[in-house]
């Protein structure tokens, strides 16, 4: 097998949750790396050793939904990867409707599971029959979670108590909040479960966009015995001769060339796989053995990306079969035949026939065999790395995306049209959102996002119906051409507001029918950093009164569920605007109120920013004395807060210092003003004259 090179012990660590499973003990097994490091090969190995052993274990490997464009459809789709998950574990040979467990379990399983509403449906029965049938078991004796985690947690059991539960999950990163939920709920009790889980992520990119998958790994990672990472790291160089010796034919050991490859690839697998993939074309040695400098000469043209390798090896592909890669990338890294066979406006046999052929002969593309998309069956496809992906996806120029993401949204239209039933209907949907949100047809995208809140909403995910109105509210200021200006609230944010009330987690929202002449009651939930941005860009834009308005109306709106760092914030906002338009006796009102919240605020940020707002206040009337005090409190917060923060704070002080002690304000405005420049805010130098 190729490039088992640098997994091994990570596969003995596999193998010993296997053994963990055997005596009736789960696992769960997070696999973390960066891309190009292996994550995907590594679990798809492991899945191929637990085929090994037929009827030993249930085992699946579910390839989680990729992004679509700027688009995380899979953060909006409650219990995707385990509904695809039992998806494929009820449509094969490994559990059928006559492998059921005793008092008729898994008498309800479907004939076939084609859509995520019969697996819910699936879900909810079995489910109800195995809490009637094992109630010692069930999860009602644990801690409190949606009735869907609850559906799906005792679902898992049910399987279990036949045979062993193998799980693996391929880019988990990009996992709902509800099946982070269901996985920790899972991790929670795991010692008494025959499951293994297995999935991959970047942990990187988690905390980079603080996906839901963050809190499972800070919370659980470290802190349970049967819980454990695995980190994929760079190849090392005796690795990097062993992959030598698999893709070039009669290697011999050549010191200069494998320093080469790991100079140019830093150890990153695939890197190296590709720039070897390429030698394995293009011999880099003479007959006597000797390096072809200007075969590398030739290569050192070219940074270490990925891409940039892999486009060397494009030679083998003609111009149609460029094509047909970059239209399929548009479909994301997973791609269907019943799609890509009406954008190239060929028939499915055709356009099954071209991919077999680039499949087979580079393996940028690989089958999936059939799988339920969109409501039907159809063969899918994926790129077998990212990078191919983003490869094409950049190819394509603007008005070929715009084009492409527009036929594919009509494609699913039609589909959806079609649909003889609601869950399918609700599957389509956010897949609509998406691709209609990457062709700028914000209408449709905004229509098919309230119908993928309500499906999470009749689930119990309050968290996936907050994940769909921020896509929602960033579209509607979209619209607005980024004016920054929350727009008027229409009948698609009262529908919101409703499935907010209805979500089973959610603690807040409004007990009374809306008000049309109150405009405070409308508003049950807002996404703060998006209020905080139309704020901000108001302010830029010298639209004080907005300002004020705005940070005033959620102020006093007593149906939010702001937290005292937010609401703080909002105050500070507030007060600044009250001051720069001069009515400062609303600003002593505000800042009365402020300073209760600022007494039980723990968030030094925000604390921070208070301070500096307090000082500005005083000293506009005429309370130096108090300003000072104010930003002296406001220094000793400054230790470990942003530059930013400092910089307000020490260019504070020397302005207020300016009339009182001007040797003093001078040394502070001078700090000021390297500071600045330190952080690259040169033109705040300008206010400091």
């Amino acid at each position: 097998m190729k490039s088992v090179v640098n997994i091994k012990d990570k596969l003995e660590l596999l193998n010993d949750g296997l053994l963990k499973l055997n005596s009736g003990h789960g696992t769960i097994i997070c696999i973390n790396g960066d891309t190009g490091y292996g994550k995907s090969f590594l679990i798809e190995s492991f899945n191929r050793f637990v085929k090994e052993k037929p009827g030993l274990y249930q085992s699946v490997l579910v390839e989680n939904q990729s992004p679509i464009g700027k688009f995380d459809v899979s953060l909006i789709q409650p219990m995707l990867p385990f509904s695809r998950a039992l998806q494929k574990l009820f449509s094969g040979e490994e559990a059928t409707p006559e492998k059921k467990l005793a008092k008729n379990i898994f008498m309800t399983t479907l004939a076939s599971m084609p859509i995520v509403g019969d697996v819910f449906y699936f879900v909810k029965e079995t489910a109800k029959d195995w809490r009637q049938y094992k109630k010692e078991k069930t999860s009602e004796k644990i801690i409190k979670v949606s009735s869907a985690v609850q559906d799906y947690y005792d679902t898992l059991l049910a399987i279990t108590d036949k045979k062993p539960l193998v799980l693996l999950f391929d880019d988990f990163h990009w996992s709902d909040a509800q099946s982070v939920e269901l996985i920790s709920y899972i991790a929670q009790n795991i010692d008494n479960i025959a499951i293994l889980i297995a999935f991959t992520y970047r942990e990187n990119l988690l905390q980079s966009r603080a996906y839901p998958l963050l809190k499972f790994i800070d919370n659980f990672v470290g802190k349970y015995p049967s819980i454990w990472k695995i980190e994929l790291e760079p190849l090392n160089k005796p690795s990097i001769r062993e992959l030598c010796r698999i893709y070039l034919p009669k290697y011999e050991i050549n010191q200069t060339f494998e320093d080469w490859l790991f100079d140019k690839s830093m150890g990153v697998p695939s890197v190296v796989t590709e720039y070897l993939k390429y030698f394995a074309i293009n011999n880099p040695f003479n007959i006597d053995g000797t390096l072809k400098s200007e075969l590398l000469n030739q290569l050192e043209l070219f940074d270490s990306s990925v891409s940039s390798v892999f486009a060397q090896l494009l030679d083998r592909l003609s111009e149609e079969e460029k094509n047909i890669l970059s239209v399929c990338s548009a479909e994301g890294k997973e791609f269907t035949a019943l799609v890509v066979s009406k954008l190239l406006n060929t028939d499915v046999l055709t356009t099954i026939k071209k991919l077999r052929s680039i499949q087979n002969r580079t393996g940028i593309i690989k089958s999936l065999g059939a799988q339920m998309r969109y409501g039907i069956k159809t063969t899918t496809y994926t790129f077998t790395q990212a990078f191919y992906h983003s490869f094409f996806a950049k190819k394509l120029e603007y008005e070929e995306y715009v084009a492409l993401h527009s036929q594919i949204a009509n494609i699913l239209q039609e589909q959806f049209n079609n649909a003889e039933s609601d869950e399918v209907r609700e599957e389509i949907a956010p897949y609509i959102a998406a691709h209609s949100a990457e062709s700028g047809d914000d209408e449709s995208a905004r229509k098919m996002m309230l119908l993928t809140a309500q499906l999470a909403g009749k689930y119990g995910s309050s968290e996936i119906v907050r994940e769909v109105y921020n896509d929602y509210i960033s579209l509607k200021q979209g619209k607005a051409e980024d004016n920054g200006n929350l727009e008027g609230i229409d009948s698609d944010e009262l529908a919101f507001q409703s499935l907010f009330n209805l979500s089973s987690n959610y603690s807040g929202g409004i007990n009374d029918t809306p008000n049309d002449s109150d405009d405070s009651v409308k508003f049950n939930y807002v996404d703060f950093i998006t209020l905080r941005k139309a704020i901000i860009h108001d302010f830029n834009s010298g639209e004080l009164q907005s300002v004020y308005n705005l940070a005033t109306l959620y102020i006093n709106n007593q149906n939010l569920q702001f937290s005292t760092t937010e609401l703080l914030q909002l105050y500070c906002f507030a007060i600044r605007s009250a001051v720069e338009l001069n009515n400062l006796s609303a600003a002593e009102d505000l800042y009365n109120s402020a300073k209760e919240i600022y007494e039980q605020n723990q968030d030094e940020i925000s604390s921070c920013l208070f301070l500096n707002t307090a000082a500005l206040l005083h000293y506009k009337k005429g309370r130096n004395t108090e300003a000072l005090k104010s930003l002296e409190e406001a220094a000793k917060l400054l230790i470990n807060l942003p530059s930013e923060l400092k910089l307000l704070t020490i260019a504070n002080l020397g302005l207020i210092l300016k009339e009182s002690s001007p040797a003093m304000a001078e040394k502070y405005i001078k700090a000021a003003r390297k500071l600045s420049s330190a952080i690259e805010f040169d033109e705040f130098s300008k206010f400091l004259n």
